[in-house]
């Protein structure tokens, strides 16, 4: 529960930094009970009214948060940017959902993937600041998600120069 009220926290400041938009206590608690549902596998449409869809893939099954095995840590990340300026924040969980730490950075830059990158960069340096050996990274930036599995191809791969 304390990292979910964390995350709702973390959601409202980026609102707030971001969207230039205030939440009430009623909003933050909101989307609490949306991802605390979440994790136990109670879902529900919308995060906030007017607020973003959970995570959907292409077939339309929404995600729910599943645990890494025993001994091992799952880190997820998230990062937003405005004008800019951009945040990352990861936390880490233990195979029972327990809050085992977390951390934010601030930058500077106009592309939100770079955020996002920053945000793994994050994942990486708090994993080795708490001394974990086993980690499972989550992030919602296919982009990101990509390059690290080294998914991605060089556009001049193929290209014949004549």
């Amino acid at each position: 529960m304390g990292a979910t009220i964390c995350w709702a926290l973390w959601k409202a400041r980026n609102s707030l930094v971001f969207e230039n938009k205030q939440l009430q206590v009623q909003e933050i608690l909101k989307i609490f009970g949306y991802w605390f549902n979440l994790y136990f596998g109670v879902a529900e449409t919308m995060e906030t009214e007017g607020a973003s869809q959970p995570h959907v893939t292409d077939n339309n099954h929404t995600h729910t948060w599943i645990p890494p095995p025993t001994d091992t840590f799952k880190i997820n990340v998230d990062a937003a940017a405005k004008n800019g300026h951009y945040a990352s924040a990861a936390i880490v969980r233990n195979h029972e959902g327990k809050c085992c730490g977390a951390s934010t950075r601030l930058g500077s830059s106009d592309a939100l993937v770079e955020a996002e990158a920053d945000g793994f960069s994050l994942d990486v340096d708090l994993a080795v600041w708490l001394g974990l050996e086993s980690i499972i990274i989550e992030g919602d930036c296919q982009v990101v998600v990509n390059i690290l599995n080294g998914e991605t191809r060089n556009p001049l791969e193929n290209m014949e120069i004549s």
